[in-house]
């Protein structure tokens, strides 16, 4: 049960990996905007680049679960498993920000969508923990 928990965890991640990175590289294609997290690859990435890098931060996030795994610690195990889910949603974001982008909607340093008549918005902390997930 815990290895498929782990393959549905590690699958929704590479899933989201897979639309953020084709998103941004039609972003970056159509010049929009460059990448926000340039850690290990700079502003205008490959999607190999991005893969590796995303591929290494996955490692990172999902070792606690396979130490867990490996201790036979139940409660642990499925704990550290929101690493790899998480990053898996922060891809969602990431992907839904470009797809907006490149609607031609522009966005905030927060990442919240500027309303067409240009006036700041307040946001609660939910809609910044969610993030721009509409349109």
């Amino acid at each position: 049960m815990q290895l498929l928990a782990l393959t549905v965890a590690l699958g929704l991640a590479v899933a989201c990996d897979i639309y953020d990175v084709a998103q941004t590289e039609q972003g970056i294609k159509k010049g929009v905007a460059v990448e926000g997290s340039t850690w290990l690859v700079g502003q205008k990435p490959s999607a190999v680049a991005l893969y590796l890098r995303d591929s290494l931060v996955l490692l990172f996030a999902t070792a606690p679960s396979l130490v867990a795994l490996a201790i036979h610690s139940t409660p642990l195990f499925y704990g550290a498993l929101l690493g790899p889910v998480a990053l898996g949603v922060k891809h969602i974001q990431g992907g839904l920000a470009w797809r907006y982008m490149l609607k031609g909607g522009k966005l905030d340093w927060e990442g919240f969508p500027i309303p067409a008549d240009g006036k700041a918005v307040a946001h609660s902390a939910l809609a910044k923990l969610i993030g721009p997930w509409c349109r």
